[in-house]
């Protein structure tokens, strides 16, 4: 018997069971994009879905009914999501907010000899990049280097 959601999926797809039943739907995923996204993959492989509880069961108009609602639902919420997230973009760039990550600071050859003479007296790398204003991975890079 499979103890967690994806071996159950594993299962679902070897073929090795023809219906889930569940307590509530909260219990079997993890969200209703999960939730419905295992629904649809059950739905392909001719599984049939019950929720003990919620009264729901694909096997059924009813449940097929339901199903639908509810996909459809997670679909208005992806796009709401969606547009809030774009939204925001537009109104950070309109108050001058500059979107991404901050340009990595490249060092140059003096600095890079710094770095080194800087690991030779046992500097750490942490102290070395604040004191240089460059990221650990760049002052690694130049330590190997």
């Amino acid at each position: 018997m499979p103890r967690n959601p994806q071996e159950l999926m594993t299962d679902a797809r070897k073929g090795k069971f023809s219906c889930v039943v569940v307590w509530k739907f909260d219990r079997f995923g993890r969200s209703l994009r999960h939730l419905l996204s295992a629904l649809d993959e059950f739905k392909q492989l001719k599984i049939d879905f019950i929720s003990a509880t919620e009264g729901i069961d694909t096997t059924t108009p009813g449940g097929e009914l339901a199903f639908q609602i509810f996909g459809a639902m997670a679909q208005w919420e992806r796009t709401l999501i969606s547009e809030r997230v774009k939204n925001g973009l537009r109104e950070a760039v309109r108050k001058g907010t500059k979107l991404g990550r901050k340009p990595v600071k490249r060092l140059t050859a003096a600095e890079i000899e710094k770095v080194r003479a800087a690991r030779l007296k046992g500097m750490t790398l942490s102290q070395i990049s604040k004191q240089m204003g460059a990221t650990m991975w760049t002052v690694y890079q130049a330590s190997l280097s």
